[in-house]
């Protein structure tokens, strides 16, 4: 079950769409919420004297300290001040956390702490140096060691949850870490297999199927045959199905064999219009 839930703090909408799917979490499970705001490093000067608004107050949260840091701009007060009251507003209990590095290196380390990490699906937190809003999350899915949910910014779909899973090593793990997450308990959850050997996917699907009965989590199995990419595929399922979350690992088998963040995972978290929920 969530306890700690990580969210990368910047002010685009899908940033801020992860801050409401945070709170709307954190409240389903009585979970602390930790709100991360990053300076990147190559960004601003190491000379200046170091201003973490928020930092001396120890009802909002807490600041992390450091030999070195940059003065905190005003849009970063504003972010920390609309995380904070939002996170009052709702009764959910928090903190704030303040680094400086790279994006992706400074949350990755973090997540250690916690049992989920929040992105937007574009969040930019390179304060203008970044080229392509949302390389951050490709990076940071890459090299967690805990799930990473990709939020868009606005989130369509209904309450029913979409597992795409091929049986490879990276659908495995993604579904043990889906399961322990506690999102699956009393949901409608239907576990996606797309190839043109319905045979094998057919078995492919039971076997992900029993898995989440065996812990209590009743799934319906979908078996896709079609000549679309599987991006495509997957994407439509999700919204044939009415979803709300997509879960997915490393899709692609056996003629794409991808790394895990190839074209089909790329293509899902650029486009799909729900929360990804990915784990490597």
């Amino acid at each position: 079950m969530l306890r700690s839930i990580l969210i990368g703090i910047d002010n685009t909408p899908s940033g801020i769409a992860a801050q409401e799917l945070g709170v709307r979490w954190a409240k389903r499970f009585d979970a602390r919420l930790a709100g991360m705001i990053i300076v990147d490093s190559p960004a601003v000067p190491f000379s200046e004297e170091v201003v973490w608004a928020g930092a001396s107050d120890s009802a909002a949260g807490h600041a992390r300290s450091g030999e070195a840091r940059p003065v905190v701009h005003d849009g970063r007060r504003l972010l920390e001040n609309h995380f904070a009251e939002r996170c009052r507003q709702a009764g959910v209990e928090f903190e704030l956390i303040g680094d400086v590095g790279l994006p992706h290196v400074q949350i990755v380390v973090e997540a250690q702490n916690h049992d989920i990490i929040l992105l937007g699906q574009s969040s930019c937190f390179e304060f203008g140096c970044e080229t392509d809003p949302g390389q951050t999350i490709g990076r940071v899915i890459q090299e967690c060691p805990r799930p990473v949910v990709a939020a868009p910014a606005a989130s369509g779909g209904g309450e029913s949850i979409v597992v795409a899973y091929d049986g490879s090593l990276e659908a495995s793990r993604a579904l043990l870490a889906f399961e322990a997450s506690g999102l699956g308990r009393g949901a409608d959850v239907h576990v996606v297999a797309v190839a043109a050997l319905r045979q094998d996917e057919t078995c492919c699907a039971e076997r992900a199927i029993a898995f989440l009965r065996s812990h209590g989590i009743e799934a319906t199995p979908e078996i896709v045959e079609t000549s679309l990419p599987p991006a495509e595929s997957i994407l439509k399922q999700v919204q044939r199905l009415d979803a709300g979350l997509l879960v997915i690992g490393a899709y692609g088998q056996p003629v794409l064999r991808e790394l895990f963040l190839g074209s089909v995972t790329r293509t899902i978290l650029k486009e799909c219009r729900v929360p990804v929920f990915c784990f490597h």
